[in-house]
């Protein structure tokens, strides 16, 4: 059975150990507040990936759609876009399931991947990204595998082959299904994956909404052999012919809206073992409003002029 121990701020990492319970924790330990999981809601910095397995699709899209996407002092570097799943099964935040989608871009020199769009799969992990400044959204995210290779042989004759979906609010987001042929090559040239540079926006706004602060959070590559370990035998491709697609708009997420992509690439999977470093703010920007300005643009401004206003942007309750 088992039997609470003293609080701690320390977490011990002996084999075979449970970690202490939440409730009976120093609660200055608890990196995410409330304690959402009693074996995983502890010692999440620095957050660390095993045997995670991403899915990158690789797509193009329009220059000026991208930038739309982009805060103003970013700069875009390519056309290339990285629309990804992510599995994490055995991470600090507890087992959950991301999607997102990066573009390459830079901020005064720096080169990055940036998310304009990610969703994630449970509250640990939605809360400790937000705190970094990385903001995820909450989404049912399935992906799957079947036909898969068992002693080096083909069951049935089949190829092996994978299915993915992401949906929010009752509505569908993108699903997409095919095969990996492994056949698409010249992978190096190409700027993808958890282990590159990556880059958000945060911002944080009072409740009486007279002080917004615009900050953009950085965090450095990850290089292989150090903290990240990229699993290359796992690496496996799916050429554009082999996928079927589906990316779809709706009133909730505007992904589909904002980057129509005009072609597909194709698809590079992978599994790894990551060690995340803490990000940092690389530029700022802070907006000051008068209650004048408060009551022009955030009160009876649109859309908040067609009776929203009476409830939102203002935050209540916390």
């Amino acid at each position: 059975m088992y039997q609470a121990h003293i609080a701690s701020s320390t977490f011990d990492c002996t084999e075979g150990s449970i970690p202490i319970m939440p409730l009976s924790r120093n609660a200055k330990s608890m990196v995410t507040l409330p304690a959402y999981d009693p074996l995983w809601d502890i010692d999440a910095l620095p957050l660390t990936y095993s045997a995670s397995k991403r899915y990158s699709f690789l797509l193009e899209a329009e220059k000026e759609a991208i930038e739309k996407c982009l805060p103003s002092c970013c700069v875009l570097n390519s056309t290339v876009v990285e629309l990804w799943y992510a599995v994490h099964n055995k991470s600090k935040l507890g087992p959950h399931t991301e999607m997102g989608i990066t573009v390459s871009a830079s901020c005064e020199g720096v080169h990055f991947g940036y998310t304009p769009f990610s969703y994630v799969t449970q509250d640990a992990a939605m809360d400790y990204f937000r705190l970094q400044g990385f903001p995820h959204k909450k989404a049912y995210i399935r992906t799957l595998e079947h036909g898969s290779v068992y002693q080096n042989q083909k069951l049935n004759g089949m190829d092996d082959y994978f299915s993915f979906l992401i949906t929010r609010n009752g509505y569908l987001l993108h699903t997409a299904t095919g095969k990996f042929s492994d056949s698409l090559l010249d992978l190096d040239s190409l700027d993808y994956g958890i282990s590159r540079a990556q880059a958000n926006l945060k911002i944080s706004t009072n409740c009486d909404l007279s002080n917004t602060v615009w900050q953009l959070v950085y965090r450095p590559q990850i290089k292989d052999g150090e903290d990240y370990c990229l699993y290359r035998d796992t690496i496996r491709t799916s050429k554009a012919e082999d996928i079927n697609w589906l990316f779809n708009a709706t009133p909730f997420d505007s992904m589909a809206h904002y980057l129509p992509f005009k072609k597909l690439i194709g698809m590079v999977s992978y599994c790894y073992d990551a060690k995340l470093p803490l990000a940092k703010t690389i530029w700022m920007k802070k907006v000051a409003r008068t209650k004048d300005d408060i009551e022009k643009y955030c009160m009876y401004g649109i859309p908040y002029e067609n009776g929203m206003r009476s409830q939102y942007p203002v935050c209540y309750g916390i």
